[in-house]
């Protein structure tokens, strides 16, 4: 399992590239079509209309194909749509082939992300935690690749970088064999959220009912809206974070290319930090603190035009950011035991809807008010987060009652619904 999991590292690598390889270059992107900011928080919304599609039609498609081969199918689409955006085909093109990359980078992210969480008896916050520290590297990555692209004259290169990279791991999961027992695993066509073993199988009967309850319900409804706010507020930052910098502080294109980087450095770095000390921490009170430090930074950044301050707030989002979805990944998984995959599908996929959606508004708010309004809207996506946190909380403790008043075994340590 440990081989999957540096697989699935360098898989979330890739995907930290792709997911952010529009924001950087966003201006000159739209300087090269002639189209303004709505049109680019098009192409951003076409890309997680495919990201919510990939990760939904992922539990379809696992007892069909198998895990490996839907890691294929899903790195297949993302190196195809990379290779075309590489060419700048015309700009129709460019959207009819966003929801491409965007199936392709999703999917990959639910499949790996529910694999571990299903499959993994113990540790699971640390090994998230480590695929977290991968996508954080790409991401930091993608906008320091572009920003020395953009000295050159050269953006358009950073497509073909992701197309490379999401080529190479495809590659490596067709060839690669990381063990008998593991093999099997991937090649399983078996029901989506089967137990691994007969112990998984006996805490999921034992603990069944709390997911189908109006107590899990809420719950995940609530992790959804959660999820929804989170990826929405997280990607709207990182793929317009460059030109809000560049509009606000008159800092140059290329020099607010390089604060993503910041951005995301820092989530790597927190997450790097949070990794080895994960299955100790509380994730609901981790989620409060967190998100109350967000929607605090995002409210003093319209606030000042200073170069530095804005790049230390920067820094400090990023630390901030940087464990909240895997521990919100941990928390809904511990509080819903036995339905790994459909819930980290569920949640997975409202984080897609929310970063094709809320990304769309920002652009839309950037053309019609200012860049500091499209700041105050993250900020209020911080502030939803915090509600559905304590919401979300309360229902946990409600499906805890409902069996039998304590946690399964060896879950008590992250599962954080005591607060």
């Amino acid at each position: 399992m440990n081989k999957i999991i540096w697989m699935g590292c360098l898989s979330y690598l890739t995907i930290g590239l792709a997911h952010v390889v529009v924001g950087p270059i966003l201006d000159p992107l739209i300087r090269h079509y002639g189209v303004d900011y709505n049109d680019g928080g098009q192409l951003i919304m076409n890309q997680f209309f495919g990201f919510l599609v990939g990760v939904l039609v992922s539990p379809w498609l696992l007892p069909r194909l198998g895990r490996r081969r839907t890691l294929l199918l899903a790195l297949g689409c993302l190196t195809v749509a990379e290779t075309i955006y590489s060419f700048l085909p015309p700009w129709g093109i460019m959207l009819t082939v966003g929801p491409a990359a965007g199936f392709g980078f999703g999917m990959v992210e639910s499949v790996i992300g529910a694999m571990i969480l299903a499959f993994l008896l113990e540790r699971k916050a640390s090994a998230m935690s480590r695929l977290e520290v991968f996508f954080g590297l790409g991401a930091l990555a993608m906008p320091g690749v572009a920003a020395l692209l953009l000295q050159q004259g050269q953006w358009a290169l950073s497509f073909p970088v992701v197309a490379a990279l999401s080529g190479l791991t495809w590659l490596l999961w067709l060839t690669l064999s990381f063990g008998t027992d593991a093999d099997r695993m991937l090649r399983e066509k078996g029901r989506p959220g089967a137990p691994a073993n007969a112990a998984s199988d006996a805490a999921s009967a034992a603990t069944a009912a709390p997911s189908q309850s109006r107590a899990g319900i809420l719950l995940l409804a609530a992790g959804s809206v959660f999820f929804f706010l989170y990826v929405g507020t997280e990607m709207s930052f990182a793929n317009y974070m460059p030109s809000i910098l560049h509009t606000h502080t008159g800092v140059s294109e290329s020099a607010s290319a390089l604060a993503v980087s910041l951005f995301w450095g820092a989530m790597a770095a927190g997450r790097w930090m949070i990794a080895p000390v994960a299955d100790n921490l509380r994730p609901s009170r981790f989620l409060i603190l967190t998100s109350l430090g967000t929607a605090v930074s995002l409210v003093l950044l319209p606030l000042t035009t200073s170069i530095p301050i804005s790049f230390a707030l920067i820094l400090i989002q990023g630390l901030i950011m940087a464990g909240m979805f895997t521990m919100g990944l941990v928390f809904m998984n511990n509080a819903l035991p036995g339905t790994e995959e459909r819930t980290t599908s569920i949640l997975v996929a409202c984080g897609g809807l929310g970063g094709a959606l809320l990304p769309k508004l920002t652009g839309i708010m950037m053309d019609r008010f200012s860049p500091t309004a499209s700041v105050w809207l993250m900020a209020g996506g911080a502030v939803g987060m915090l509600l559905v946190t304590g919401l979300a909380i309360r229902f946990a403790r409600s499906a805890r009652t409902i069996r039998g008043g304590r946690l399964p075994d060896g879950e008590a340590k992250v599962s954080g619904i005591n607060g």
